[in-house]
């Protein structure tokens, strides 16, 4: 730890470890730790966890595409919930992800993965400007869910707790951006509405 906080570092070698690149800070002056690392031909994948936002841990990301030459953004895959123990691997064009996640108030393991092997597919500041704008509401519900979103979208999902879609809502193309979801015939639980790459948990009561 040569900073205040623990970094995540990356150097490379072409010449099997007899010589060596200058490093780099790959968490960007955030604290993080237990990284991850797979590599395929000229593409380099990174995982993490990261402490800095709402004073949880997530799961930060970024690639390279020339050997670690260079890096993408910093992503963090998803600022709603605590999540540890990131692994990741990659076969053929797909990036595989898997971490340990409390979201349903007991960890369990999540996955994720891009099928075209040039970096996970969420972007954190595009969800976090959704997040703010986005309204669900109410929260318990009962016979209803109405979802307000800043943009038009074209369909809008409802999982349960085990990633089973439950109602699927198609949306109007025109500028209304909200839609009412009936609940009849769904049991008490928790559940994910899904706007686009947006999840935000809800609870229906009896």
């Amino acid at each position: 730890m040569r900073t205040d906080t623990v970094q995540i570092f990356y150097r490379s070698s072409q010449d099997n470890g007899v010589n060596w690149q200058l490093e780099k800070n790959l968490s960007n002056g955030f604290s993080a730790d237990y990284q991850t690392i797979a590599a395929i031909g000229r593409n380099v994948h990174v995982a993490w966890r990261d402490y800095r936002f709402n004073q949880q841990w997530h799961i930060g990301y970024r690639y390279s595409h020339d050997i670690g030459q260079t890096w993408s953004n910093d992503t963090v895959l998803n600022d709603l919930w605590q999540q540890e123990g990131p692994s990741i691997a990659v076969a053929g064009t797909k990036v595989h992800l898997i971490w340990n996640d409390n979201r349903d108030g007991n960890w369990e393991i999540y996955y994720k993965r891009n099928p075209t092997g040039s970096g996970i597919e969420e972007n954190r500041n595009s969800l976090s400007a959704l997040r703010s704008s986005l309204e669900v509401y109410p929260n318990p519900a009962r016979t209803f869910l109405t979802i307000r979103y800043p943009y038009s979208t074209d369909r809008v999902k409802v999982f349960d707790i085990s990633g089973k879609i439950v109602r699927e809502i198609l949306c109007s193309t025109q500028n209304d951006k909200s839609v009412r979801i009936p609940l009849d015939g769904i049991k008490s639980g928790i559940y994910f509405i899904q706007v686009d790459n947006f999840t935000h948990k809800f609870i229906i009561t009896e």
